[in-house]
């Protein structure tokens, strides 16, 4: 539900030029913190996750690692056939534990290849492993949306299912870091959407409301949230949580559920400190628009990333807020590139040490786009 993803420069030429102009336009002045890496190459980072030391990221078909200057390379790929598909859509890690769930269709050698899969990795992204999520009592069709991780062993994704006589949310969660998955259908009230673990049992997932659990997936309940946008809907993209179920849930809100393309979009933090009581969190008055991710290395070290509105494919200028749960928060000073705003904020992960790396931002000049990503302390 991010900004629309608008192709990069590719082949040797392309690349060369691109090099070029970074040396004559790199971001003309640095922040006291944080700072810009030029991406050169065929990666695209999205959606970021961040195990204890290493920040991941969804791109085009695989997962991509930052590198020790923050810029981003693949890390894991997924092999497929002409006649298959592989489309990743959610990640999320825990310590050492990762996992990025997708949904695959077509045919890969000589069999039929079609449903959600998980890919797992427990040492950090070095390594990983790919298993199918089983097939779920009642569903005659899955689809995986999201994931999280809540231990050293334990992830939770939710879905979509389609039966013969009903629909609605589904869920698979496993205890053996990945090596099997369980499935079940979610209460008929509930529906999956963006999602984030504290624990194995205290998951937080946010729809069309917010829904806490605190015995697994069969304990979704909604909970009261204020409603600070009114009469808008609105469209939740983010979870994180930290310990005791400490949580941030990012978005925005547009009438009648329309997409933030217009000023009526506003932009959406709610925080908790036990998953119980929700509060609006106070933001910048010059920030409007929508948040994409919201990523935590503690209660009290948060850092989000949006876009303002606007009628570009790729978003208008983007932002990075920082704050803790249970306070204001601020807009953080960036490195300013040459263009003079960073546009198409696609996502932003912490470690637990605090590294805050940023998917990709654009700095965008002479009618190209030339891909950054940005690095820097929660």
């Amino acid at each position: 539900m991010g900004p629309h993803r608008v192709s990069r420069l590719v082949g040797p030429s392309a690349v060369a030029v691109l090099l070029v102009a970074l040396a004559a336009a790199a971001p003309a002045s640095a922040s006291r913190s944080w700072r810009a890496s030029a991406q050169v190459g065929p990666t695209s980072p999205g959606r970021v996750a961040c195990s204890s030391s290493t920040c991941l990221a969804l791109a085009d078909g695989s997962i991509d690692v930052a590198g020790p200057t923050g810029s981003w390379k693949v890390l894991y790929s997924v092999k497929g056939s002409a006649t298959s598909s592989t489309s990743f859509s959610d990640l999320a890690c825990d310590g050492s534990l990762c996992a990025a769930v997708a949904n695959s269709s077509g045919t890969f050698q000589g069999h039929s290849v079609t449903g959600p899969d998980a890919f797992v990795t427990t040492d950090g992204g070095r390594h990983w492993g790919g298993h199918a999520l089983s097939k779920v009592r009642g569903a005659t069709s899955t689809q995986v949306l999201d994931v999280a991780c809540g231990g050293p062993r334990s992830c939770l994704a939710v879905g979509y299912y389609y039966g013969a006589t009903s629909s609605g949310g589904v869920a698979w969660s496993t205890d053996d870091a990945g090596a099997t998955w369980s499935g079940r259908l979610l209460p008929s009230d509930v529906v999956g959407g963006p999602l984030a673990c504290a624990s194995a049992l205290e998951c937080v997932m946010a729809s069309g409301a917010i829904e806490v659990t605190t015995s697994g997936p069969g304990g979704f309940r909604a909970v009261g949230a204020p409603r600070p946008w009114g009469s808008r809907v609105p469209a939740f993209q983010s979870v994180t949580c930290t310990a005791r179920l400490a949580c941030v849930v990012a978005g925005y809100a547009t009438p009648s559920g329309q997409p933030c393309r217009t000023r009526t979009c506003l932009p959406v933090l709610l925080a908790t400190r036990d998953g119980r009581h929700w509060e609006d969190v106070a933001l910048p008055r010059a920030v409007s628009g929508q948040l994409v991710q919201v990523s935590c290395a503690s209660a009290t070290r948060c850092v989000a990333v949006g876009d303002a509105p606007s009628g570009d494919p790729m978003g208008g200028a983007s932002f990075v807020l920082d704050g803790a749960i249970g306070a204001p928060w601020s807009t953080l000073p960036l490195p300013r590139p040459a263009s003079g705003e960073w546009i198409g904020a696609t996502g932003v992960g912490c470690t637990a040490h605090g590294r805050c790396s940023t998917g990709d931002l654009y700095d965008r000049r002479g009618g190209q786009n030339f891909p950054y990503s940005l690095t820097g302390p929660a």
